[in-house]
């Protein structure tokens, strides 16, 4: 078997990993059933977004908070320039 197959093999110091084939991708309907995603959020609180792109859905690392209909980054005070898809607390 290839190592690239086999990230479970031990290594001297290393934990055993579960083959790359054994792991799931999460769906994009997944992500977004562990967030609200209607309505309207509430306001200046500390929230973490899901954002979506061409790419995908992505998290921020960050606390935000909806403002006036925009989406703030709660530690400095800009306005986020990404698609929010999904809210939830912060806690």
């Amino acid at each position: 078997m290839s190592h690239a197959k086999e990230h479970g093999k031990r290594h001297k110091g290393h934990e055993t990993k579960r083959p790359v084939g054994d792991r799931k991708m999460v769906t994009r309907q997944e992500r977004l059933n562990d967030f609200t995603v209607e309505g309207v959020p509430q306001p200046d609180h500390p929230m973490q977004v899901l954002c979506e792109d061409k790419s995908g859905t992505y998290a921020l690392p960050y606390a935000c908070r909806w403002s006036e209909g925009t989406w703030f980054n709660c530690a400095v005070g800009v306005a986020i320039d990404a698609t929010v898809v999904g809210w939830r607390s912060w806690d």
